[in-house]
């Protein structure tokens, strides 16, 4: 029977990869192709023309403009050649479709092996009966199945709604009674979800949400809880205990295996200027922020006016850093027409708007992107794929890891939690431990802001760095080889010119 139920849960994570999948594969492998093919180019060329018709639509749609006929016809004549390209690509070149266009879900076994010691992959899938929780270790494999009740989704509910509110807006009165309810709920959540494994600093948890479950930031959860609940600092959090690294799917984790020297990269910084005609509030600590940035890691700022929707897309080819202190705006009906906001052109009034179907297209070279702005992590939820937020565009695009909030970014708090971030990301090249770490000195340096608000929404996505150790490995075997070759080839020149003296005498 422990046969067949291994067999079954192998067969059940699989299908739950292959449904996360579907997202991420194809955008992310494209970004990477070396020497693509036309037929691929001439599709990202199509693509980038549907994308440009219908954020059109959406725009003059949005204003109670009607969307002319003739734009109507030309999206439809893109729609079908994009169909027909795709099925030339796959009649024509079937290794590219396959490793582009088509899921290739790692088995359990290989994402053990790439697992090192100290990490933990958690994959959730939400069904309409329970919840179910694949385990990975580097030596285990289990899952764990939770009904899905409405108490839990209430819990959830209730956490986000407590986590996203500044705690100055809860009345006095109820503070107290609100506090220890979230708190309860907080550690019944913790056990309930995460209360089979043992807590180690050094650890790291890789964790694939799904439905409710990305709208909730892990590290917040409370495994001990103090008598008062209104001093948050005196909680034990999850963030606490482990460093935590969220990714679409498991698969998504192992996308583009390399080493990114994240502490030497070059940071292009951007903090726009929204005036008083513009329909966003100003931003009084954006340009704090990037210019605090500046100073730990060097690089590029772009503020005020010249932090420019052109100028990001041109610094975005060339830099390995990008931070992004900014306007968010989520459009959960229409996902794609998501934005990010930059200063206005010098030929408009308003401010300039970068979708996330346009950053899905992006030729981003960057290891690293901090979205220091509002809702940037958050999105639609489809059912058993995912989210479809800022962050996850990015990560579409080819950038390895993205640092993105949930909720609304506070002002006067993030450039302390962000520049913390990146002093801690100067010392090592783990953006997940780094974030761990800058939480906890922002807890303990700022007490009054210890509430989960101020410090949980950032949530790190991204990939996994390939094992330095073995890296070094295939270096050092490779300046063997090269080191035996050369030796060769000066021994046989020495031994020619002897040869050649002894037969002229």
């Amino acid at each position: 029977m422990a046969g067949k139920n291994t067999i079954y849960n192998e067969y059940a994570f699989v299908r739950a990869e292959k449904y996360k999948n579907n997202f991420l594969r194809r955008a992310t492998l494209s970004s990477f192709y070396a020497g693509m093919p036309d037929l691929e180019k001439e599709l990202n060329q199509v693509e980038t023309a549907i994308t440009e018709i219908q954020k059109q639509q959406f725009e003059l749609q949005n204003t109670g403009h009607t969307f002319p006929l003739a734009n109507k016809e030309n999206l439809g004549r893109l729609l079908q050649q994009q169909a027909r390209l795709k099925k030339d690509i796959e009649k024509h070149l079937p290794a590219f479709y396959q490793s582009v266009y088509q899921n290739n879900i790692l088995s359990i076994n290989e994402i053990r092996q790439r697992l090192k010691d100290n990490q933990i992959l958690i994959e959730f899938q939400w069904t309409d009966e329970q919840i179910v929780l694949f385990v990975l270790r580097r030596d285990s494999f289990s899952v764990k199945t939770i009904p899905s009740t409405d108490s839990v989704s209430e819990c959830i509910h209730r956490l986000w709604e407590y986590y996203r509110q500044s705690p100055t807006l809860i009345p006095s009165l109820e503070a107290d009674s609100i506090h220890r309810i979230c708190a309860n709920s907080s550690n019944f959540l913790y056990k309930l979800l995460l209360g089979d494994i043992s807590a180690d600093e050094s650890q790291t948890l890789l964790i694939i949400p799904d439905n409710l479950l990305c709208y909730l930031p892990f590290e917040a959860l409370i495994s001990q809880s103090s008598n008062d609940p209104e001093k948050h600092w005196l909680n034990r959090y999850l963030n606490d205990d482990f460093s935590v690294l969220y990714a679409p799917s498991a698969g998504a984790l192992w996308q583009n295996e390399m080493i990114p020297n994240l502490s030497m990269a070059s940071l292009s910084g951007f903090a726009p200027v929204f005036h008083n005609q513009t329909k966003l509030d100003s931003l009084e600590n954006n340009d704090k922020e990037v210019n605090a940035v500046q100073k730990v890691v060097g690089g590029a700022v772009f503020t005020g006016d010249a932090a420019s929707k052109s100028t990001f897309l041109r610094e975005a080819e060339q830099h390995k850093m990008l931070l992004l202190s900014t306007h968010g705006m989520l459009n959960n009906r229409h996902p794609e027409f998501s934005f990010l906001a930059f200063s206005r052109s010098s030929d408009t009034s308003d401010y300039e708007r970068l979708y996330v179907s346009e950053i899905c297209q992006l030729k981003a070279k960057a290891d690293l992107v901090v979205i220091s702005a509002c809702h940037s992590a958050g999105g639609r939820l489809y059912r058993g794929e995912g989210m479809l937020s800022m962050a996850h565009a990015f990560m579409y695009a080819g950038v390895r890891n993205v640092v993105a909030s949930l909720w609304t970014v506070d002002d006067a708090s993030s450039p302390y939690l962000i520049t913390s971030f990146f002093e801690y990301l100067s010392e090592n090249d783990d953006p997940a431990q780094a974030m761990s770490l800058a939480k906890r000195e922002f807890i303990r340096k700022h007490r009054n802001k210890a509430h989960p608000y101020y410090w949980a929404g950032f949530t790190t996505w991204g990939t996994l760095s390939a094992d330095k150790c073995s890296l070094m490995g295939y270096v050092y075997l490779l300046c063997t080889v090269v080191f035996l070759i050369v030796s060769r080839l000066v021994f046989r020149k020495k031994l020619l010119r002897i040869t050649e003296k002894v037969t002229s005498k």
